[in-house]
């Protein structure tokens, strides 16, 4: 069976290497170049999932995801030889106000709830964890939690071994290739690229922000795009052992003293250009996290596209008309982490076997 899956970043390629391994015809369609938008621009976070039985889609789609990123990332290092430096490397959660850290004891709550394993710290266990957290226990500590279950993935490696395995597999790549528009038919797919007709036996959008312009009239999948900035800095060694959050932001330490802060959200359209404002945000976050951070100098920053969808869950599955088109975004800040068992709902999908959960909730006509 001929399949062309739009979108090459993790979402996109996770499908395609999975549609492949199970003996599909695949060929991925792309306007730039694979995994160079959100999936490059993000940190590579995978918080941890509830552990206990839920009945909402999204919940089952997130415990699905996890279990199947560490398979994953193994069998990509046995098949590739690329390691995409997947790790268990555990995150703390950080309160320096009051208001956030009602919110924080309000979400361990919750992750109680679900299974998740998240252990109080006070000063003293925080900075036995995290020596370099001492300025901000002495001057900013609210309230700390410990979440020894969150992982991570160097996200331009993972990239890196999934297009790799993707090639191992005979995927065909359309990069710099946009796709302009989708026609079904009774019983296949026609795609229009660069004035040129391709027909398949079905197509899978995934093609993060893009994919509302790009699905038109055929689907009611609204999706926006948010803008994210990042910082980069490098360290001799790694500055923390864990992953630090507050808020919606972060620090995210690398094997190789790389460290990632992020991130900030903006609607502002299509625009990838930086702001000046945003930067100094994130920086301060920083700097006000550890005093180290004061003295060295970021070596980088970009911004990513994230693709929002307007109730704040992705689009996931077959179209309830066109049975030979399928769509897989909107994602937001969880392209990465959800992008496993996106492409395990998906390739089951076409396969025509179960999926052992109701996926009503993320169908794409909702």
């Amino acid at each position: 069976m001929k399949v062309a899956v739009i979108g090459s970043g993790v979402v996109g390629l996770t499908i395609g290497f999975q549609l492949a391994r199970h003996g599909f015809s695949v060929t991925l369609f792309d306007s730039g170049q694979p995994g160079r938008e959100s999936s490059w621009a993000g940190a590579g976070i995978l918080p941890p999932a509830e552990s206990c039985e839920s009945k909402h889609a999204s919940d089952h789609l997130r415990r699905r995801s996890n279990q199947l990123h560490a398979e994953l990332s193994q069998e990509l290092l046995e098949f590739t030889g690329i390691d995409n430096e997947f790790r268990r490397c555990g995150g703390i959660y950080l309160a320096s106000t009051p208001g956030e850290a009602a919110s924080l004891m309000g979400i361990s709550h919750l992750w109680q709830k679900q299974g998740i394993t998240c252990e109080p710290l006070d000063r003293s266990s925080l900075m036995e964890l995290e020596p370099e957290l001492a300025s901000w226990c002495g001057a900013s500590f609210r309230q700390a939690f410990f979440c020894p279950e969150e992982c991570q993935i160097r996200n331009p490696r993972h990239l890196k071994a999934l297009e790799a395995g993707c090639r191992k597999l005979g995927v065909s790549f359309e990069f710099e290739h946009p796709v302009e528009k989708i026609h079904p038919l009774p019983s296949r797919v026609q795609l229009m690229a660069r004035g040129n007709r391709h027909e398949f036996d079905s197509v899978c959008v995934a093609c993060g922000a893009w994919s509302s312009s790009l699905l038109g009239n055929l689907s009611s999948c609204q999706v926006v795009p948010v803008k994210g900035h990042m910082l980069l800095y490098k360290f001799p060694r790694p500055l923390f052992q864990r992953i630090i959050n507050e808020g919606n932001r972060y620090l995210v330490p690398r094997m190789d003293g790389h460290l990632l802060v992020g991130s900030s959200e903006e609607e502002s359209g299509f625009d990838k250009s930086k702001s000046n404002a945003e930067l100094s945000r994130l920086l301060k976050f920083a700097t006000d996290i550890s005093k180290e951070l004061c003295e060295q100098r970021v070596i980088d920053s970009w911004t990513g596209l994230r693709p929002m969808s307007y109730d704040g869950l992705p689009y996931v599955g077959q179209h309830s008309e066109h049975e030979n088109l399928f769509v897989a975004t909107g994602h937001f800040r969880a392209g990465l982490q959800l992008s496993t068992g996106t492409a395990d709902i998906i390739c089951r999908m076409m396969l025509k076997q179960p999926v052992d959960f109701d996926t009503f909730a993320i169908r794409p006509e909702r």
